[in-house]
């Protein structure tokens, strides 16, 4: 009873708190502006880049450092890890000494042990340790989330709320492979937007201050789109609580007349794979760009829609598919850190955002995809399968990387000392 009235008693404080921050639907008084930054991936397949994948500070985190760089107020950040980004700790660092007033305050994944218990081991990226020890127990909350006696959960976002009033978001980790080197294929979203900031604010809180993850969190009562001047329309969903396969994705595919491209690290959901096979089907041109490793999982749906007539492919370099973005009618933009899989909508903690009627953010993206889906053929080795790793997977066999996750390392993986003709 006691545990009913506490989360009754939030679901009203979110309530009128997301009634406040809303309008009532009419447009805002300023234009959508945004920052799309994508993985600059292409060095690496070109050659220009190649060998050992290592701790750098590419474009992706330089923009995301110079966000962090004019913090005045606040950063609140929710991200799965941390791994070998020192110039992130040594900026956070910085505001600490430099910036007493700014409120530092940060929520982080937990896969092992009991919440809190600072090893390694209990961490996919191990270097957590590093920044809760840094920002102290009182500033980043980890969290455990456990369905019974296994956890099976995950906080699997990658989001930053600057000031109450700017919010970096997307696909991109805050690991070496992803945000330092570039290596992985990766969107990263800056919105900056009062309005959007306040309603992942409002998740931050929930998480960070409530101590409420998975299906305990809240669902918002009010869920209005955010208008902006410009015509740009935005919606904003968190898993689990708000189902986005079902309210958010699946309308989103339906919603596609002419076009509809795909990239997806892990797609799994069949119903989601239904809908894009009916797009397909009512004459909407689809294309789906997915990820080797996750492409050999028992339920990868790419090979439904290959059986349909769609035109797929699988990446083919060392780093990730990463992405997990939609674009419908040139544009409309789905994107955030959900993969298409039961545990993004059903049981991880995750947003997925919809950005509708901007062509100018849908043209940015439908380009990074077009660049993708031309350098799979341009760079695919002939006769050699598109592997995780192995010799048709550029520079996955000097990278450093196990990149199979079958323990073996560059030239002692069988695929890459002996490649095998498809």
């Amino acid at each position: 009873m006691l545990r009913f009235t506490f989360k009754l008693a939030i679901s009203l404080s979110l309530m009128f708190s997301a009634g406040e921050v809303l309008a009532d639907g009419s447009a805002s008084k300023q234009p959508f502006h945004y920052q799309l930054h994508n993985s600059n991936l292409f060095p690496w397949l070109d050659g220009s880049r190649s060998g050992l994948v290592t701790d750098t500070q590419g474009a992706m985190a330089v923009g995301l450092d110079r966000l962090l760089a004019e913090a005045n107020d606040s950063v609140d950040f929710a991200v799965y890890g941390i791994e070998k980004q020192n110039w992130l700790l040594t900026r956070l660092r910085k505001i600490m000494r430099q910036k007493s007033s700014v409120t530092l305050r940060g929520v982080v994944d937990q896969e092992r042990g009991d919440p809190g218990e600072l090893l390694k081991d209990n961490f996919n990226y191990p270097d957590t340790v590093r920044l809760i020890k840094m920002l102290g127990k009182d500033r980043v909350l980890s969290d455990v989330t456990k369905y019974g006696k296994v956890s099976t959960a995950i906080m699997h976002n990658k989001l930053f709320i600057i000031d109450r009033e700017s919010v970096w978001l997307g696909s991109t980790n805050l690991s070496y492979t992803s945000v330092g080197s570039e290596y992985n294929a990766n969107q990263t979203l800056i919105i900056k937007s009062k309005d959007v900031a306040q309603i992942y604010l409002d998740q931050f809180n929930q998480m960070f201050d409530d101590r409420l993850f998975g299906f305990n969190k809240i669902p918002r009562e009010r869920k209005r789109a955010v208008n902006f001047s410009d015509g740009t329309s935005v919606r904003i969903f968190f898993s689990p609580e708000d189902r986005p396969r079902d309210t958010a994705v699946i309308p989103f595919i339906r919603s596609a007349k002419s076009t509809l491209d795909i990239g997806m690290f892990a797609f799994t959901d069949e119903r989601i794979a239904k809908e894009v096979v009916k797009a397909h089907e009512r004459g909407v041109k689809v294309r789906l760009i997915y990820d080797a490793g996750s492409g050999r999982m028992v339920y990868a749906q790419h090979r439904v829609l290959t059986q349909a007539g769609i035109p797929v492919k699988a990446e083919n370099f060392g780093g990730l598919m990463h992405m997990k973005t939609a674009i419908v009618d040139g544009k409309h933009v789905l994107m955030g850190s959900m993969n298409w899989t039961a545990s993004g909508h059903k049981d991880n903690d995750e947003n997925t955002i919809i950005v509708e009627n901007n062509k100018s953010l849908a043209g940015e993206s439908t380009a990074y995809f077009n660049q993708l889906w031309t350098a799979i053929d341009q760079y695919t080795v002939p006769g050699v399968p598109m592997l995780p790793e192995g010799a048709g997977s550029i520079n996955s066999c000097s990278d450093g990387l196990d990149n199979d996750y079958d323990g073996k390392v560059d030239i002692l993986d069988t695929d890459c000392a002996n490649p095998k003709p498809i």
